[in-house]
């Protein structure tokens, strides 16, 4: 009986390592989705009566705009991340891997709880039904507001990018030391979110089409690697019956 409870406690670990392979080829489809939706449809709007015009014209179109695919790779990193934790199970790092995943999981929580999509709607629709030039003004100040605090532009979200990307750089590292993942994996890793935490320290203080864009442009290519790569590990890694090792 004992030695049946190991072999389904391993099973639901190797579970999870597939979950989290599958997680990371979603975040790579996400990160093509937004190539199409830019070209497409243009990129998010940066005041708030864009973003109410965007709203009006459509919700979907919205949503969709209003960075849902980066609000969804986010949020898959929950799944990702905790694929390579259990990788990580009974190696040296196993504490440092909890520590990693536990920041991933605060960053993602901060980021769907500051995230303005849904804000913005509602208050869209009330300046599409306001009947005076007075209310209209205060809702795209409210909106102006709201825009001000979501995940890109206040100090909640300036503190997930570097959770984010500080963790990935940690979990690059500890790739590095183990066996079930391959080189590339880690270095590509390490590279598109060193570079991306490095942007994203610099673009409160300069302009986001300056150096920090820049360098989040050469991190894209990295980052398609990366997603690749972690994916392959991770289902392989799911289909054995150990873990990685030193």
């Amino acid at each position: 009986m004992e030695h049946s409870t190991e072999d389904t406690a391993d099973s639901s670990w190797r579970a999870l390592m597939r979950t989290g392979g599958i997680a990371s080829f979603l975040q790579l489809g996400c990160i093509l989705a937004i190539f199409v939706v830019f070209s497409m449809l243009g990129t998010k709007p940066v005041t708030a009566e864009e973003a109410f015009t965007l709203f009006q014209g459509g919700r979907l179109t919205g949503i969709i705009q209003n960075e849902l695919f980066s609000l969804l790779i986010i949020g898959l990193c929950l799944f990702s991340f905790t694929g390579v934790y259990a990788a990580f199970r009974r190696s040296k790092d196993e504490g440092f891997a909890v520590l990693l995943t536990v920041l991933i999981f605060i960053a993602v929580t901060i980021t769907f709880a500051n995230q303005s999509t849904f804000s913005l709607m509602h208050l869209s629709d009330r300046y599409a039904a306001a009947a005076t030039d007075i209310e209209r003004s205060q809702l795209l100040a409210a909106g102006e507001a709201v825009i001000a605090s979501d995940i890109w532009d206040s100090t909640g979200g300036y503190m997930v990018g570097i959770l984010l990307q500080g963790a990935g750089v940690a979990m690059s590292l500890l790739m590095l030391r183990h066996s079930g993942f391959r080189k590339v994996t880690a270095y590509s890793g390490l590279i598109a979110n060193a570079l991306d935490l490095i942007q994203h320290l610099l673009h409160p203080f300069m302009a986001a089409s300056t150096i920090p864009g820049t360098i989040l442009m050469a991190a894209g290519p990295f980052y398609i690697v990366w997603y690749i790569m972690l994916g392959l590990d991770l289902l392989k890694l799911g289909r054995k019956s150990v873990e990685v090792t030193v």
